[in-house]
């Protein structure tokens, strides 16, 4: 009888000592995971339309400036549109911007209202410029940035900038449209016709054939 209660207490103190063990893992993974919470907690504070840059963090909302003291001058700057009031008094602007922070992280799209920013939007992956890089016709295609025309294709040969105008309120207070459209023109040698990209917003939205080089 004695050998049983001897065996009794002594499973009894193991068990005991099991229990102690699991709960101590157990505290020992809570901090972990706290610690875990902790450390990315700053990262996941940021908000999705706002933009991380190494002169800090800038939200929708800021201005030209305080973006520029943030992040710097942009890799590609893109006029979108301007309202005038009888064709003289500026009322509103809009702009885009795009950021190249090279090919471990996405290009950011910014878009601008009277100088604040409206939005922020992710393109592809940036990359590292190539000068004198030369492309084939067939990478100038409609649909992609101008940021990406130049990782493929380089610098152009030639752009020009068409202002389009028109006024869309004929009675008064009489409003002006007016909108900015690029041309970069790209030359592929005597035995190629060149390739005019047009650009509109920042993206080209059609590709004309030129003449022979």
């Amino acid at each position: 009888m004695k050998r049983w209660l001897v065996r009794i207490a002594g499973a009894a103190s193991e068990a005991s000592d099991t229990v102690r063990t699991l709960a101590r893992c157990r505290r020992r993974w809570a901090w972990a995971v706290l610690g875990v919470f902790v450390a990315f907690a700053p990262f996941s504070s940021i908000r999705a339309d706002a933009i991380r840059c190494d002169g800090g963090i800038v939200n929708i909302g800021a201005r030209e400036h305080e973006v520029l003291r943030a992040c710097g001058e942009p890799d590609y700057q893109e006029p979108l549109r301007e309202i005038y009031l009888y064709g003289h008094i500026l009322l509103r602007s809009e702009s885009r911007w795009f950021y190249n922070f090279g090919p471990r992280r996405f290009i950011r799209i910014l878009q601008f209202h009277d100088g604040r920013l409206q939005s922020v939007r992710t393109g592809g992956y940036g990359f590292v410029p190539a000068p004198g890089r030369r492309c084939q016709p067939s990478e100038i295609q409609p649909g992609i940035s101008g940021m990406e025309l130049l990782e493929r294709c380089g610098q152009p040969l030639e752009r020009q900038t068409r202002t389009r105008v028109r006024q869309p309120y004929l009675e008064p207070p009489r409003h002006v449209l007016v909108t900015h459209e690029e041309e970069w023109i790209y030359e592929f040698g005597p035995r190629n016709f060149d390739r005019i990209a047009v650009l509109v917003g920042g993206e080209v939205v059609r590709v004309e054939r030129g003449s022979r080089g």
